[in-house]
């Protein structure tokens, strides 16, 4: 009796127990943490580098006692497109709402938005986008004289529209001054580090380069720094032209010289020699670089080509139109696209007073395609040549005249005629024409223009696409893409 009495007992405490629990799970109301819903963000914005830059979110949340801010941490996070490692990550602010003036570097971004609720631990995210675009991030850079002196100006493009920027190196702060008369503008990726967009500034004084985004100076961005070998202070390039694939040419005085970022080569001795030849040889200030280059010999009256990584020059193979040996001088040269890749060059005889105009491929193999007098109009006064990619008319000013020259009827026509105004420079992009001319009306920093035309077929008018005033004289200008 008194083991049965024990069990009973037994399952009389357990039964208690059980119900015990069960009434007290009921004395408890459970309720959802509270969470935090972000608002009033844009998906997408796009800001000016340095200017002041504005969000203020809108937040709610599920308890109504819970907007206490002091409660939550917030943190403004930018991670950037594309970009490495350890240049990913930007902190922007650590306020409930973001105020700065945007100091990031150009580029496109995911921004995270991140809220903690310090009471229950959780956090709560918003993700937009940022372009951030810089007031020199993209467009028409000009090397100008104003007073005698180099100054760098820029047509910039923003949010798809084109301002005017005067000495744009002071603009920006940079600590570059220049020195010198200017020569040329040079602007082209050299190696796919990030800053390995080269922007070239030469004066008759020096070659430097500028960080492309920002366009702020050290001493190891001088041109002796991208060479091996020793070279004054005052060396200074006339053009720096690029080939694609990471190669490009300099032109320094009367010596060429050769840089390839793949195979470590950089500008080293000078290349206007050819093997087994006792000494170099003077080169005109034109190179024609389809990957490789076409140079030609001043001292010898000769085309001359670099090919591949050689520290030295070639001679020309034998020609079917003309002897590459010409006698004569170069005039003008260039490689373009035009009938699927020609080198034209413009030469002068002093024998017979007439201009050649000669074309031959330049790849795989040499072919002479074309060799006929030039019979343009007003040649012996001939500046600032440039040769349509499309239709091959070959561009040339005099003074203010703006002639087209057709190569197949042999007959030059006039374009354009500013008057007293007078041409500066010329060159193509893709396949629309550029044009700076001087303003004779306009002062001194203010005197130079900038023009885009559409070329027409059979020696249409222009079309003019673009005009830029207010800039100081258009030495030589290049496009800083993106």
């Amino acid at each position: 009796m008194k083991i049965t009495f024990v069990k009973y007992m037994f399952l009389a405490l357990i039964t208690f127990s059980f119900s015990a629990c069960y009434k007290d799970l009921g004395n408890y109301d459970y309720t959802e943490p509270n969470k935090v819903s972000i608002g009033g963000i844009n998906e997408k914005y796009t800001v000016m580098q340095g200017s002041y830059f504005e969000v203020i979110p809108e937040l709610t949340f599920t308890e109504a006692n819970a907007s206490d801010s002091a409660r939550y941490t917030y943190e403004w996070i930018a991670m950037k497109n594309g970009a490495l490692v350890a240049d990913k990550r930007k902190d922007l602010g650590t306020g409930k709402s973001l105020r700065i003036n945007v100091a990031i570097p150009s580029g496109s971004y995911n921004v995270y938005y991140r809220v903690k609720d310090t009471l229950t631990g959780l956090q709560f995210q918003k993700v937009f986008d940022i372009d951030v675009v810089s007031s020199i991030y993209e467009g028409w850079l000009a090397m100008t004289e104003v007073n005698g002196k180099a100054r760098l100006d820029m047509v910039s493009k923003v949010n798809n529209e084109f301002i005017v920027i005067n000495d744009v190196l002071n603009y920006v702060g940079s600590s570059l001054t220049l020195k010198g008369k200017p020569v040329a503008v040079n602007s082209f990726r050299m190696n796919p580090l990030a800053d390995g967009y080269g922007i070239f500034l030469s004066t008759n004084e020096t070659t430097d380069r500028v960080e492309p985004e920002t366009f702020q100076y050290k001493n190891t961005y001088n041109i002796k720094y991208e060479m091996i070998a020793n070279v004054p202070d005052d060396f200074a390039a006339t053009e720096v032209a690029d080939a694609g694939g990471y190669r490009s040419y300099m032109i320094a005085g009367t010596n060429a010289y050769f840089y390839y970022y793949v195979m470590n080569i950089r500008f080293g001795l000078p290349i206007n020699i050819i093997k087994d030849e006792p000494a170099t040889f003077e080169i005109a200030p034109y190179v024609a670089v389809n990957s490789n280059a076409v140079f030609y010999d001043n001292t010898n009256k000769r085309f001359v080509r670099h090919i591949g990584t050689e520290s030295t020059c070639s001679v020309m193979p034998d020609g079917t139109l003309f002897d590459f040996n010409t006698g004569m001088d170069l005039v003008y040269m260039t490689y373009s696209s035009f009938s699927n890749g020609n080198v034209f060059a413009i030469l002068h005889s002093e024998a017979t007073g007439k201009y050649m105009l000669a074309r031959f491929t330049f790849g795989a193999s040499i072919q002479q395609v074309y060799y006929e007098e030039m019979t343009a109009t007003d040649m012996a006064m001939a500046k600032n040549f440039a040769v349509s990619p499309n239709l091959g008319y070959i561009f040339y000013t005099v003074g203010g005249k703006l002639y087209s020259y057709d190569m197949s009827l042999k007959a030059s026509k006039l374009m354009l005629d500013k008057g007293a105004n007078t041409f500066t420079a010329l060159k193509f992009r893709g396949n629309t024409l550029v044009a700076a001319s001087l303003d004779a009306q306009k002062p001194e920093g203010e005197n130079g223009v900038l023009e885009e035309y559409t070329v027409m077929p059979v020696q249409g008018d222009l079309q003019l696409l673009n005009r830029f005033s207010g800039l100081g004289k258009i030495i030589s200008f290049s496009y800083r893409t993106r």
